[in-house]
């Protein structure tokens, strides 16, 4: 089930979506969580494609200002064949997580789409203060790979095609949107779960946390 502008998702439309796209996170780099999260949302993107870039700079920031640690958001790799330098990005986005710079470097990334030769991957890890010794020989091992295409294939199994493809608690997202279309399916769930969870506590229920974060 795709969100379609216009239509409105019943509660056990949700449900039954939930229940059907299960998207395993166990291997996945979380960028923002906090101990609990009422909304998981996973996005795949590619670092060579400018819509990609535009939902990780435009949208996920309201996202995370909005809803805060009510969310666990979580990338995946989906390097499009025609983008050469996509894998290679991508592995060096993990090379920089061994070294504890995930995000700053994913940042990065996102804001030199259009300068991503492997020269220019060891300059960004030097910016951010990392050991470029070690991140060059991450880089040049192909530590990585096996993960990076690990992750598009199962973008592949689940229906991913055109990017970004955002889940949001399992409903599918196709394709660049504002951020409303993304706000009022969060908004959906946040209303089903807090619905639910007073149906079983009673009315002066007014949070809940419906599944652990998923930390780095």
């Amino acid at each position: 089930l795709e969100r379609q502008e216009g239509i409105e998702i019943s509660d056990d439309q949700i449900k039954n979506v939930v229940e059907e796209i299960m998207v395993d996170v166990s291997d996945d780099l979380n960028i923002k969580s906090g101990e609990y999260a009422d909304i998981i949302i996973i996005s795949y993107g590619d670092y060579q494609d400018k819509f990609s870039q535009r939902f990780n700079n435009e949208i996920l920031p309201k996202i995370l200002e909005r809803y805060g640690d009510k969310i666990s958001y979580i990338y995946r790799d989906y390097p499009k064949p025609e983008h050469k330098f996509a894998i290679k990005a991508s592995e060096a986005a993990n090379c920089a997580k061994d070294q504890g710079k995930f995000l700053e470097y994913h940042n990065i990334l996102f804001n030199n789409i259009y300068n991503l030769l492997n020269e220019d991957l060891v300059e960004y890890a030097g910016e951010l203060g990392l050991d470029k010794n070690i991140f060059r020989n991450c880089l040049n091992s192909y530590k990585y790979e096996h993960e990076v295409i690990s992750d598009k294939d199962a973008g592949d199994l689940i229906g991913v095609t055109i990017l970004p493809t955002v889940f949001i608690n399992g409903m599918k997202i196709v394709g660049f949107r504002d951020f409303g279309a993304y706000k009022e399916t969060i908004d959906q769930f946040l209303r089903f779960d807090i619905k639910n969870q007073a149906a079983i506590y009673g009315e002066t229920f007014v949070a809940s946390s419906t599944g652990n974060a998923y930390m780095i």
